[in-house]
């Protein structure tokens, strides 16, 4: 999944949840460097990426969002 926050005014937060992240980052973190110049240039903001992963584990638990909701 991807959420992009723009509510700050000086920075852009792009949070992505991959299975493989290594993929997104290629070698040497190339792919990702490219991946920010590219966003910053589009939004014309600086540009932070956040990558996490998602194990298979993580799919089947409830969700917990703070208020008791499953």
């Amino acid at each position: 999944s991807i959420d992009v926050d723009t509510q700050n005014t000086e920075e852009v937060t792009v949070k992505i949840k991959l299975y493989r992240p290594g993929l997104l980052i290629g070698g040497k973190g190339k792919d990702i460097d490219y991946l920010t110049n590219r966003l910053t240039y589009l939004f014309g903001r600086k540009t932070v990426i956040k990558i996490e992963e998602i194990r298979t584990n993580d799919i089947n638990e409830p969700r917990d969002y703070g208020y008791g909701y499953y």
